[in-house]
């Protein structure tokens, strides 16, 4: 779970409607729930980020 804008929590890991449960089972007021899924290249970058072909010598 992150901090987003001031009026935003992201949450990782649980389905909209599992957080719905959740904050009304402790009396949380929700507003809006939008489910939020990685693009394909989101998650091509996100696995790759760390493999280089081509790089800069330093």
């Amino acid at each position: 779970m992150q901090r987003g804008s001031v009026d935003e929590l992201l949450i990782t890991g649980m389905a909209a409607p599992d957080v719905g449960r959740l904050a009304a089972a402790e009396s949380v007021p929700l507003f809006e729930l939008t489910p939020r899924r990685a693009s394909l290249e989101e998650a091509f970058m996100e696995l790759t980020r760390d493999s280089v072909e081509y790089g800069v010598a330093r």
